[in-house]
């Protein structure tokens, strides 16, 4: 009796190691087969080396002639970028600062280009367009009214006013050191730069040193999802597109004041609901 009864729990748990070691095959199974590894890996490889012929001549231009834009009372242009809706429990009209720096795009942009979309994941190709991760949290977009003067270009020449991005600022007697990754000149903390003109676009020292902490954070996370295709060009990198070409980028940094305008959720706001 005792036999058969040591017999019957042999036999139950090797039927749960049996089960447990399935399940744990499947869940390997499905981190292997990510559908989006390949696609988001040659992105990275892609956008990490802004080079001319990469260069897109038709980037909005943040300017008050521009009637394309919408812009308040006050001569504050209206902006977008994804974040979670939780994180912003405002009224409109109410004016808010933002936590970190942020990679925006000019209203109504965004909104033209994913209302098109006929997909059954919205969410996914807003993220691809926005050169984001797939596993992004972001479920909403937030609207807010910025003053022009805080708002910048992600690339070497950081003008908004333009419709280009140059893939690099030339520099007297600065040189890129041998073996750098990072396609710009990077100044250490007080070193000055020169240019060789400055009479078209004058960039400060601190805006180098931004490129090149954004690159780093960009490129050299483990977690290749924590890593994000940024093109250092002004325009978001479309890992979803064959031409590869988003939104046109722009950035605030943190504690830069705005004055909230709306939230919805992705989906709402591409179906314009």
């Amino acid at each position: 009796m005792k036999i058969n009864f040591l017999w019957s729990q042999l036999l139950v748990f090797s039927i749960q190691l049996y089960f447990a070691s399935a399940l744990s095959l499947k869940d390997q199974e499905t981190i292997n087969s990510d559908d989006y590894l390949d696609d988001y890996s040659a992105a990275l490889e892609d956008a990490k080396n802004p080079t001319s012929d990469k260069i897109v001549n038709s980037l909005i231009p943040l300017r008050k002639d521009n009637s394309d834009l919408t812009f308040d009372s006050d001569g504050k242009v209206l902006m977008v970028f994804l974040g979670k809706l939780n994180d912003f429990q405002y009224d409109q009209g109410e004016e808010i600062r933002i936590i970190k720096d942020t990679f925006i795009t000019a209203y109504p942009e965004l909104k033209d280009i994913c209302s098109t979309f006929e997909s059954d994941d919205i969410k996914l190709e807003v993220f691809q367009m926005l050169g984001m991760s797939p596993y992004d949290s972001s479920d909403g977009v937030i609207e807010i009214y910025i003053d022009l003067s805080d708002i910048f270009r992600p690339c070497p020449d950081p003008d908004i006013a333009d419709m280009e991005c140059q893939a690099e600022i030339p520099l007297s007697g600065n040189e890129i050191p041998y073996g750098q990754d990072i396609p710009w000149y990077c100044p250490e903390d007080g070193e000055s730069v020169s240019q060789v003109s400055g009479d078209w676009v004058q960039v400060s020292e601190d805006h180098f040193s931004w490129m090149c902490d954004e690159w780093e954070s960009s490129y050299n996370n483990e977690d290749i999802y924590e890593n994000r295709p940024w093109t250092g060009l002004g325009y978001t990198y479309n890992w979803g597109s064959y031409n590869h070409v988003g939104c046109s980028e722009f950035a605030i940094l943190a504690y830069t004041y705005a004055v909230f305008n709306q939230k919805m959720s992705i989906e709402d706001y591409c179906n314009n609901i």
